[in-house]
């Protein structure tokens, strides 16, 4: 055995912990976030945080489509069907049917689902600026900048972009 292949075989593996990496990192703040915010949406306005995503898009996008609401959220069709059936049952939201395609369910917030968003907003936002208290202006203004570049990474690599 030569003394290069003795080198190679004595090299040790690359130790790293998983909680430096970037995703690990991300993923433990947006559990924790979600644990806070499922509590905060569930104890403050009575629904569930999935219902509030739902309701607060809504509230930008009215009148839209299911598969556009679905697009909007970043999820499956099928996870925002269960939800707006939630809602419709809780009297927040009403669907139609579009007079164009038959075929596609146009939702809107009722007048309660309306109230609703009234009475979360000064909520929500006051949650927002208690978490964000701690940076800076600059910062949070980097912070928005870096995730909004970090998204669309994200994207470039889940079509492809993938490093080897």
């Amino acid at each position: 055995m030569t003394s290069s292949s003795r080198a190679e075989e004595s090299v040790e593996p690359v130790r790293y912990s998983y909680k430096e990496l970037l995703t690990y990192r991300i993923l433990v703040l947006s559990n924790t976030l979600g644990k806070g915010a499922v509590r905060f949406y569930t104890r403050r306005l009575g629904i569930p945080l999935a219902e509030w995503r739902l309701v607060a898009a809504l509230a930008l996008h009215e009148p839209i489509s299911m598969n556009a609401l679905s697009a909007e959220l970043s999820t499956d069709k099928a996870w925002v069907s269960r939800i707006v059936a939630a809602l419709v049952k809780k009297g927040f939201v009403k669907t139609s049917v579009d007079e164009i395609d038959g075929r596609k369910v146009i939702l809107s917030l009722t007048e309660q689902g309306k109230a609703l968003y009234a009475k979360a907003v000064p909520l929500v936002m006051k949650r927002q600026e208690a978490l964000l208290s701690v940076l800076t202006k600059s910062e949070a203004e980097m912070m928005d900048r870096l995730l909004s570049k970090l998204q669309r990474r994200a994207e470039e690599m889940l079509l492809g972009g993938d490093p080897p």
